[in-house]
């Protein structure tokens, strides 16, 4: 998956660049569309129970296109 690759790293660098400690990449690969996915879904839950301070995607449709998810939780 070289786009899912390309992203990594760019995501890689914003961190170094920005001094962000403590980040865990998750990976998956899956339709935006598809809101069932197993890592969206364990994201979701530790976003409910306030284990994750700060989301950071490589762009906002990444995390999911077209539900509730992208644009309550996605700020620009």
């Amino acid at each position: 998956m070289p786009n899912l690759a390309n992203q990594r790293r760019v995501l890689e660098e914003f961190v170094v660049a920005k001094g962000r400690a403590n980040v865990e990449f998750i990976e998956e690969v899956g339709g935006g569309l598809d809101v069932r996915r197993q890592r969206l879904l364990e994201l979701i839950d530790a976003i409910g129970r306030a284990e994750v301070k700060t989301l950071i995607l490589a762009q906002r449709d990444r995390l999911t296109r077209f539900s509730c998810l992208s644009k309550n939780w996605c700020k620009t």
